[in-house]
């Protein structure tokens, strides 16, 4: 009842403050833009040439594998482009974000301000080195928890290869792998997440002794926070399977019109996404300084 209640108040704080919904879209909102325009050009292409505008609407292999070879070049410049646009929209995303999270943790102090630009954008200067020294920290137990996942997979392949096993328990061992994955990245995500918090919430403070407190507070409120993570992660799978509902069948229109409405389709996705993504970060938060306060 703890965790919905923050989760509730959550979603009460970031709608008093709808502006941060906004602040957090617009980074998406450029990516999405970006990677638009050459994919437009590239189907304007494909609509006026019927031999290679059969790739888009069949599946023979032939075609594609001639389409890929002749467009080599510029798939590859596009591979470029895409990886140094997403790097720029991560760490401007990762510079808004201290100012997102020092102003949902705003609305938990004594004296609630009004938000002020200004002040918005020395946040985000403030906490950006720390937010940068925690998502490669966060980076590395990612790759920590990828590699431990795979040698137990494998450990697990070679067991049941090694005996004839029926069915079932293969496809049981396989869905329980995935679960065990699921688990440990919702933990490394969550921790990550109060770390962050605690960042904002004690500015004073070294980035070692804050990561110590976040990480003190989660194994005193392991519970609490687990129901309040496994809330938002429902919340989120069942919001990507109302999207995967609503875009199934539609397919990829060769045309500006079925461009537009898929990215018109995606981009409410992602501004719900960001919504739902302050209203996580507003009910983690507060439950950090109900805990911790």
């Amino acid at each position: 009842m703890s965790s919905l209640r923050h989760l509730f108040q959550g979603m009460k704080i970031v709608r008093e403050n709808r502006l941060l919904i906004a602040i957090a879209f617009l980074p998406k909102l450029a990516l999405s833009l970006l990677f638009m325009m050459p994919l437009q050009g590239l189907i304007s292409a494909y609509d006026h040439r019927p031999a290679i505008a059969s790739l888009l609407t069949e599946s023979d292999m032939n075609v594609i594998i001639d389409g890929l070879f002749s467009h080599l070049g510029a798939l590859r410049q596009y591979g470029y482009f895409s990886l140094a646009a997403m790097v720029m929209v991560y760490f401007v995303h990762l510079f808004l974000s201290g100012g997102l999270l020092q102003s949902l943790a705003a609305c938990f102090s004594q004296e609630r301000e009004l938000f002020s630009p200004e002040r918005f954008f020395v946040w985000c200067g403030r906490h950006f080195t720390a937010l940068l020294k925690i998502a490669a920290i966060s980076a590395v137990l990612y790759m920590v928890v990828a590699a431990l996942w795979m040698i137990v997979s494998e450990a697990g392949v070679r067991l049941i290869a090694g005996e004839p096993a029926p069915e079932p328990v293969r496809f049981c061992a396989a869905l329980a792998r995935v679960v065990v994955l699921v688990l440990l990245l919702m933990l490394v995500n969550a921790a990550v997440t109060y770390g962050r918090i605690a960042v904002v919430v004690h500015p004073r403070h070294s980035l070692r002794e804050t990561l110590s407190m976040a990480w003190l507070f989660w194994g005193r409120n392991f519970i609490p926070a687990v129901f309040l993570s496994m809330a938002l992660m429902l919340g989120l799978v069942l919001m990507m399977g109302v999207y995967w509902a609503l875009s199934a069948g539609s397919g990829l229109l060769p045309t500006a019109i079925g461009v537009v409405t898929l990215f018109a389709v995606q981009q409410v996705l992602s501004l719900t996404r960001s919504w739902y993504r302050l209203v996580g970060y507003a009910s983690q938060t507060g439950l950090y300084v109900a805990r911790q306060g």
